[in-house]
């Protein structure tokens, strides 16, 4: 069985990677946008770099999705229940900072 520290320590182990992802998903979005402007901006080195943008933006949306499809199923270590999703009433935040179940915030603290 887990003492109450060893369980202190994976809570928060488990929910510094979650805000790790977090900033992951951020960037991924941020980087999708900034690599699809630049054609718009710089036509000349876009038409000489097409398929390096192409696999840049590709690469981009794809991070977004995965670190967005782990924050919409994380559990909460506290009740085992999805982080972002709440049943009752029926409600989801991916970039929530709490859990929307038992309230547990990031830092580790209800």
């Amino acid at each position: 069985m887990h003492t109450p520290h060893v369980q202190l320590e994976e809570f928060r182990r488990k929910l510094m990677f979650r805000k790790f992802v977090m900033v992951f998903f951020a960037l991924g979005i941020l980087a999708f946008i900034v690599i699809g402007v630049i054609p718009w901006l710089f036509p000349d080195v876009y038409k000489t770099h097409q398929d390096q943008w192409f696999s840049e933006v590709l690469a981009a949306w794809f991070a977004a999705l995965l670190s967005g499809l782990y924050l919409h199923n994380m559990r909460c270590p506290r009740c085992g229940e999805k982080y972002a999703v709440r049943k009752d009433p029926p409600k989801w935040f991916d970039l929530t900072a709490k859990c929307l179940n038992c309230g547990l915030r990031l830092n580790g603290k209800a």
